[in-house]
C-alpha cells in the first residue's frame, strides 16, 4: 500500500483477496548484462499474468505494481494505473476470444491453451467473485547498480464500501546458467535478427523468447546476389550448411515440406499450405522442415525453415557437435531464406520454455569475443 492510500483514511482489508499467477512457474528468467563494473541492464518479459478475485463483494481494480528487488530492497517499479490497466485487460480478453478456437496459436504464444480461465475471464476492471483478468507480454528493461533477484506483483482494488483491498506475490528472478557453451550453427559472417531485445518479434511467443533469425551477409553488406531477391537461390545464405550446436540425439524431425517461392515475404499458396497442415500438422506448417536435438542435459536445440531433402539425420540418431545436419532453406512461416534457432528446456518447440544462448566461437567485427549476442541486428563472425 502506498503512502497516499495510508493517509487517505480508507480502511485496508486485511484478507488476501486476489490470487496472482504467472505462466513462468516459480522462476522468471531475466537477461542481466553487466555494463561496466557497477551497472546492470535488467531485461525481463512477463509472458502471461492472471489475477483472480476470491472475495464476495464486487470491487474496482485500481492498479498493479511491478517491483523489482534485490535482497528485499526495491530497485525499480512500474505501475499499470486505471486507464492503461483497462486497455491491457481489454486487449488480452479480445486476444483470447479471437483465438478461442485456435488452440495451436494460444499454445504458441503462451505455452498452453488453458492458462487463462476462459469461463472466468472478464474484460472489466470492476470484478465480481471468482472472476479473473489477464495481461500478456509485459516487457521491463532498466539499469541498476545490482542484479534483481525478485519480482513482487501487487494488486490494489477498492470495494463498494470504500475499503482498499491489497494482495501481493513474489517471484524469483534468475539469470539462467547454460549447461554448456554452444557452437554457432553456421560458419561465416551473419546478421542476427529478431533477438530478445526486439521484444515485438520472437519474444512474444513462449518458447521463442530468446530465439534468433540468422541471415548471411557477403562482402559489401549484401544479403542477396541480385538487385532484388526474386528466387531463394538469390539469397547468400540459401543452401548454407547447418551444424549441430552440440552433441545430441534427434528427438523430432520433419522433412520434405515444400519451400516458399522466391521473393521477400512470399508464401505457399493457401491450398498448398492447407495441404501441409492437413498431412504434416501445425508444427510443420509453421516451422517447415526442422530438427530438434536433445543435448541430454535439460537443453534442446530447435533449428527451423530448412531446405527440403537436405536433412542428413534421422529420428533417434545421435549427432556430434559441428556435424552437418541440414542446409538453410525457406520453408514454413518464413519471409526469406534464413535459419531460425532457439534453445529450450524441452523437446516440444511450442510448449517448452525458451532459454538464453551462450556461444563459444563468435566474434564481432573487431574480433572481440561474443558469448551472448546483444543487441538485435548484431553482425557476428565465427572463429575458424
Amino acid at each position: 500500500m502506498t503512502e497516499n492510500d495510508k493517509n487517505s483514511g480508507a480502511l485496508l482489508e486485511e484478507q488476501d483477496p486476489f490470487v496472482i499467477d504467472i505462466n513462468h512457474g516459480d522462476e522468471i528468467i531475466a537477461v542481466d548484462i553487466e555494463i561496466g563494473s557497477k551497472t546492470h541492464l535488467i531485461d525481463l518479459m512477463l509472458n502471461a499474468l492472471v489475477i483472480t478475485y476470491t472475495g464476495e463483494m464486487p470491487v474496482f481494480l485500481k492498479r498493479i505494481h511491478f517491483t523489482f528487488m534485490e535482497n528485499g530492497n526495491p530497485l525499480y517499479e512500474a505501475v499499470l494505473k486505471e486507464k492503461l490497466l483497462k486497455d491491457e485487460i481489454d486487449g488480452l480478453f479480445a486476444y483470447i476470444n479471437d483465438n478461442k478456437t485456435n488452440k495451436n496459436h494460444l499454445v504458441t504464444v503462451f505455452g498452453s491453451d488453458s492458462f487463462f480461465p476462459k469461463n472466468k475471464l472478464t474484460s472489466e476492471t470492476d470484478m465480481e467473485a471468482n472472476q479473473s483478468v489477464g495481461i500478456m507480454n509485459q516487457h521491463f528493461s532498466f539499469q541498476s547498480g545490482c542484479a534483481a533477484d525478485t519480482l513482487e506483483i501487487s494488486v490494489f482494488a477498492k470495494s463498494l464500501d470504500e475499503k482498499f483491498l491489497y494482495s501481493s506475490k513474489r517471484f524469483s528472478i534468475i539469470k539462467y546458467e547454460n549447461k554448456q557453451k554452444l557452437l554457432f550453427p553456421l560458419r561465416g559472417t551473419w546478421l542476427v535478427c529478431n533477438n530478445f531485445d526486439y521484444f515485438l518479434a520472437h519474444r512474444r511467443c513462449w518458447s521463442q523468447e530468446f530465439a534468433i533469425d540468422l541471415i548471411q551477409i557477403k562482402s559489401g553488406g549484401k544479403m542477396f546476389s541480385n538487385i532484388e531477391a526474386e528466387c531463394n537461390e538469390d539469397w547468400v545464405c540459401y543452401g548454407q550448411k547447418v551444424l549441430a550446436p552440440a552433441d545430441g540425439v534427434v528427438v523430432d524431425i520433419v522433412d520434405a515440406v515444400p519451400e516458399n517461392p522466391g521473393g521477400l515475404c512470399s508464401r505457399l499458396s493457401r491450398e498448398e499450405w492447407k495441404d501441409v497442415y492437413k498431412n504434416r500438422g501445425y508444427k510443420a506448417a509453421i516451422a517447415g522442415n526442422y530438427i530438434v536435438l536433445d543435448h541430454e542435459n535439460g537443453e534442446f536445440s530447435f533449428l527451423a525453415h530448412l531446405m527440403p531433402e537436405s536433412l542428413t539425420v534421422d529420428l533417434n540418431e545421435r549427432v556430434k557437435k559441428g556435424q552437418v545436419i541440414a542446409r538453410i532453406g525457406n520453408s514454413g512461416n518464413s519471409d526469406a531464406a534464413h535459419l531460425h534457432y532457439q534453445l529450450m528446456d524441452g523437446p516440444d518447440f511450442l510448449k517448452a520454455k525458451g532459454l538464453p544462448i551462450l556461444f563459444e566461437n563468435l566474434t564481432d567485427i573487431s574480433g572481440a569475443e561474443i558469448p551472448f549476442i546483444y543487441p538485435n541486428n548484431s553482425i557476428v563472425t565465427t572463429r575458424t
